[in-house]
């Protein structure tokens, strides 16, 4: 909002220019905000992406300073064409053409009647717009535990939580106006005494990274990178990845590249899980098509099954497949189901269990399933409720592990989950952007990472999986993959 004011001002300033040139540059200053203003959100992210991480000050990456930019871009045409509006004052063309003022000073003096309603226009319209630049604030936002309002109520919404889209919505539309009358009516003082209090309350986040973490790409579209990549599975030979692209590729455990291939896509979405089974068949829980799609490891389809529907053997969404020690498959979905689907390897279902809610067989948005080498067990990661859910093949409630919360022993929105060992298991937690070990009793054992873009730490993480002496995860925000060393080795 503070940079769309500068804007404004130099924009109406350039307009009542007695300068023929200097109203012209103007002119085109407007028209390239108007077009840069429709740009996809994808350019822009990639624009500010590359650049910044390509002109030596790659710490300005990891601060808020570049998601002003990016929003400052989709918004700068509404301070732009405020300028134009601010000039267009025949009474301040005629004091200009008369008596030109001489100094900042005056101009703003003679300009600020109908900069003040620009101003409240142009905040409300910012705070707005950035409200709903879901994607850019999502890709751009630096790594943190504390999620911008877009992405927090994106996900309010995503995990069917009215209470906290309303609640959130009242406290806008009252900073909002709040914002507005402070703007109209108090006087410069206290304007700028709250604008340093409100970059005075921006404060850093811990950073933990993990020693000798390699990185495995990086953004882009081509072979060996990523376009937010959330589904990832491994075998004894390979490390499959499907991201946003709709592109299924396979690495070896170090990381290098091997092959890829398209998916067919429903153009409403993308798988957010995968797994291969013992026979080395590659299982997608082809979450926006309703379906399980099960292809050999040269992208050749085999068979699927599922389709859109409440009932036995039906989708909403699925989300991950994990295969049981008596030849089980259980799939977990959620949009309303919210449950786990059992099915043998031909596809032919055979039961379900649990249902939408937070008592303890309920399910908000089952996100990822492992399996107890020893007891065969499900260790289920119940994301929107924020705990890690044991039960047994047939669906009984061993125990709940962890609540909500950022210290430690708890999750937030915890989505990957891998055993490391006969005795523990790795949550791989979205929102906390970080790595937590628990024993399987449920006592948590050590925290990993943290917020950040450097090597060790984590963006929004959605998925871990085991390799020889490593682990791979999926650093979904920061559009790479990373091989960790052994936990077990820490």
């Amino acid at each position: 909002a503070c940079a769309s004011v500068l804007i404004l001002i130099a924009s109406a300033t350039m307009h009542l220019s007695s300068s023929s040139t200097t109203k012209t540059i103007a002119k085109g200053i407007d028209f390239s905000w108007i077009v840069v203003a429709f740009l996809p959100a994808s350019i822009v992210v990639s624009f500010y992406s590359i650049s910044w991480h390509s002109t030596g000050i790659e710490w300005m990456y990891r601060t808020p300073v570049i998601l002003i930019f990016a929003h400052l871009t989709k918004v700068g045409f509404v301070a732009s064409l405020g300028g134009k509006w601010v000039a267009s004052c025949s009474s301040l063309k005629t004091l200009f053409a008369l008596d030109n003022a001489q100094s900042m000073k005056q101009t703003l003096t003679a300009l600020f009647p109908r900069l003040v309603i620009s101003c409240v226009v142009i905040v409300g319209v910012s705070f707005a717009v950035s409200l709903s630049e879901v994607a850019l604030t999502n890709q751009l936002s630096p790594p943190s535990t504390n999620q911008p309002i877009a992405v927090a109520l994106l996900n309010a919404m995503h995990y069917q939580r009215p209470q906290t889209v309303t609640a959130a919505l009242l406290i806008v539309i009252l900073v909002a106006g709040c914002s507005g009358l402070v703007v109209a009516f108090a006087n410069r003082k206290l304007v700028a005494l709250l604008f340093i209090v409100c970059i005075g309350s921006c404060n850093s986040y811990e950073q933990n990274p993990i020693a000798d973490a390699i990185q495995i790409g990086g953004a882009g579209r081509s072979d060996g990178r990523f376009t937010t990549p959330r589904a990832i599975a491994t075998n004894n030979d390979v490390v499959v990845v499907i991201d946003k692209s709709g592109r299924l590729q396979k690495f070896n455990h170090d990381g290098v590249f091997l092959s890829s291939w398209e998916l067919e896509l429903s153009g409403t979405g993308y798988p957010t899980g995968v797994s291969i089974d013992s026979d080395g068949s590659i299982w997608i829980a082809d979450t926006h098509q309703q379906r399980i799609l099960v292809m050999n490891q040269d992208g050749k389809e085999l068979f699927h099954f599922g389709s859109y529907g409440t009932e036995d053997g039906q989708f909403l969404y699925p989300t991950d497949i994990a295969f049981g020690k008596q030849g089980e498959v259980f799939v977990s979905e959620y949009g309303g189901n919210e449950r786990i689907n059992v099915f043998n390897r031909s596809g032919e279902f055979q039961y379900a269990f649990g249902h939408f809610g937070s008592d303890e067989e309920g399910f908000i948005r089952p996100q990822s399933i492992a399996i107890s080498p020893t007891t065969g067990n499900l260790f289920i990661t119940d994301a929107g409720n924020h705990r890690i859910v044991e039960r047994t093949p047939k669906g009984d409630v061993v125990q709940i592990i962890a609540s909500a919360g950022r210290e430690i022993g708890e999750l937030l929105y915890p989505y990957g989950i891998v055993f490391d060992s006969d005795n523990s298991i790795i949550v791989c937690e979205f929102g906390n952007n970080r790595l937590q070990r628990f024993s399987t009793n449920g006592e948590v054992i050590e925290v990993f990472g943290g917020a950040g873009d450097t090597n060790g730490l984590f963006k929004t993480p959605w998925a871990i999986e085991i390799v020889p002496n490593g682990f791979i995860v999926a650093d979904t925000g920061n559009n790479r993959l990373q091989r960790l060393p052994d936990m077990m080795a820490f």
